[in-house]
């Protein structure tokens, strides 16, 4: 059987190559021959035989390997092998081309991983090794097997797509680029080890000295973790949810209801103008930035979280917050527990702009859901007194609202919002989600 990967050299001072895998057999069971200089397909063949191998050049013609023989350069491609010694011998390349004298240039190795010594017309899926020489001059491509794979690659800038399977890629120097199949893929570069990316098909979270992060196309919901640098980070068209965690970084969603983690102050979102209801958690004060719909405040300390020119939903935290929707038909929400600590500030409520302020059924359980508040259960403090059947109470004089669970029957109202003094504000203003 035949399972194929593709592996591509981009030599330096642009010698023609041809590359070859051989498995860890006396006998090379897995070939790779390319044509010179460009991309070309890989075939693992076992054969009925464990003794044959095929060798098949770029353009497709078979050649049957010779026991004893180890010089193809008679045949298009210029195949070149050989076998080390020891008592577990695994053999090795050695990349070549007949025509060209590279007497004195650093080769690149490559060796089969013991897995693949596999029975004859058994299928090729188990994992690699791929490694490069010390001060070798080529870039290298590599897309991998379905197997665990562990590709290492140059100085240069590789291209290393280690496929399904929970892969190890290393990349050392050069802006090095990634294909990610598995969340359980390990990725190992140096500090200073160049601009890498990864490009993931799943969810993943960034290892150190990685830079960005892209998000394969596609409408699939998928998380995106950087790490302690400065990451660019790119979803999908699908709803992502994108957290830089430490480090400035810039994130970007590509369409669908996006969730960002913000973090720090140098954190930068972008979003598309109908780029779908997108949200921000943030540890952090907060502008929403342009595009965003949502802000949601997290943690214990005291923020501030200000709107854009949408209608945005506000969400405070735990603590006493600022909320200011700026422009916009702004909701305020209230879903955490009340309590003298949790006082939220609305610094520009107004009715005017079609502002409305959200209560958690299951915190304002005296509250009929999915309604707005009935004006039997709104009363203006300012006005008139309390009765057994009023809720929300607010004072017009000093902007404070309460919550009453049950009227004038005992216990006190909670103090759990405070408007600018004045603010006219009525029953049908609430919401009850």
């Amino acid at each position: 059987m035949i399972f194929q990967f593709v592996v591509t050299l981009d030599y330096a001072l642009g010698v023609d190559m041809t590359r070859m895998f051989t498995g860890g057999q006396t006998k090379p069971m897995l070939m790779l021959v390319s044509d010179s200089g460009e991309e070309g397909s890989v075939g693992y063949y076992v054969g009925s035989d464990s003794s044959a191998a095929y060798f098949a050049s770029f353009e497709g013609e078979g050649i049957a390997y010779s026991p004893g023989r180890d010089d193809f350069s008679g045949y298009v491609g210029s195949i070149a092998w050989q076998r080390s010694t020891g008592p577990n011998p695994d053999d090795v390349v050695n990349y070549a081309h007949m025509s060209v004298d590279l007497a004195g240039l650093s080769k690149n190795q490559v060796s089969m991983a013991s897995a693949v010594n596999v029975s004859p017309d058994a299928l090729m899926d188990a994992a690699f090794n791929l490694a490069q020489a010390s001060g070798a001059r080529m870039a290298l491509t590599v897309l991998g097997t379905p197997g665990a794979d562990n590709v290492i690659g140059s100085d240069y800038s590789d291209n290393l797509y280690g496929g399904e399977g929970r892969d190890t890629m290393t990349g050392f120097g050069g802006d090095d680029t990634y294909g990610v199949g598995s969340a359980d893929d390990v990725i190992i570069e140096q500090l200073g080890g160049g601009n890498d990316m990864v490009i993931a098909t799943v969810s993943y979270s960034l290892s150190e000295n990685i830079e960005t992060l892209s998000m394969s196309s596609g409408t699939d919901p998928q998380d995106a973790i950087g790490n302690k640098s400065d990451n660019f980070i790119y979803g999908n068209a699908g709803a992502n949810f994108i957290d830089g965690k430490r480090g400035s970084d810039l994130m970007e969603g590509k369409g669908g209801n996006d969730t960002y983690g913000y973090d720090n102050y140098g954190d930068i979102i972008h979003e598309a103008v109908d780029g779908g209801i997108d949200t921000v958690l943030s540890s952090k004060h907060l502008f929403l930035f342009e595009n965003i719909e949502n802000g949601t405040l997290i943690g214990k300390k005291k923020l501030d979280l200000v709107g854009n020119e949408l209608a945005n939903r506000l969400d405070g935290n735990k603590a006493s917050n600022y909320l200011s929707g700026d422009h916009g038909a702004d909701t305020f929400v209230f879903d955490d527990r009340l309590g003298s600590k949790n006082v939220d500030r609305l610094t520009d409520f107004s009715r005017k702009e079609g502002d409305r302020i959200e209560l958690e059924s299951d915190i304002f359980f005296g509250l009929r859901p999915n309604r707005v508040v009935a004006e039997s259960a709104f009363k203006n403090i300012a006005e008139d007194d309390v009765d057994r059947g009023d809720r929300i109470l607010y004072d017009q004089r000093n902007g404070w609202l309460y919550y009453d669970e049950d009227g004038k029957d005992g216990r006190d109202a909670v103090h759990f919002a405070t408007l600018k003094r004045g603010t006219a504000i009525d029953h049908d203003d609430f919401f009850v989600a």
